[in-house]
């Protein structure tokens, strides 16, 4: 099932600090039927059975501070997590592995695997803007970070 998300939050404090909150994603999880292969015979239903979850979510925090007409100071927080898993649907699924006589097409057994993956991304960010006469000097640093993990599992006998 899908649910996504969306969400803004704009916050002017003062005349010279804004901030600016931002979110979205999409919580899905799935039942997943019939999880691959050329399959003509099955002798229980659990190696086809199995639940999935593709979930996200994003957010920006977004500020700013312009004490004058001619400096501005800007600054952002930004974060992207996604986590994606898939696996049997069933104890048995779960238990046992999964068996495939490639020449008679049986399947039977447990579903025969799963995977587990999440990952994130951070990015920070700075701007500073002066204006000076008919002059416009802008700086920007910004530093991003990324992390991945995986874990997979596969359980066949042929």
């Amino acid at each position: 099932m899908t649910q996504i998300f969306a969400g803004k939050l704009t916050w002017k404090v003062s005349e010279k600090v804004n901030f600016n909150f931002n979110i979205f994603g999409d919580p899905s999880e799935e039942d997943q039927v019939g999880l691959g292969g050329t399959t003509l015979v099955l002798e229980n239903p659990d190696p086809m059975l199995g639940k999935g979850k593709k979930w996200w979510h994003q957010f920006a925090l977004l500020g700013s501070y312009s004490p004058d007409d001619k400096f501005l100071l800007e600054w952002s927080l930004a974060r992207t997590n996604r986590d994606l898993d898939s696996g049997p649907a069933t104890q048995r699924g779960r238990d046992e592995i999964l068996y495939e006589d490639n020449v008679s097409g049986l399947w039977s057994g447990g579903t025969g695997y799963y995977y587990d993956i999440h990952s994130f991304g951070t990015t920070i960010g700075f701007t500073g803007t002066v204006i000076a006469g008919n002059h416009t000097v802008k700086s920007r640093y910004r530093v991003q970070g990324h992390w991945y993990q995986s874990s997979w599992y596969w359980a066949f006998l042929d």
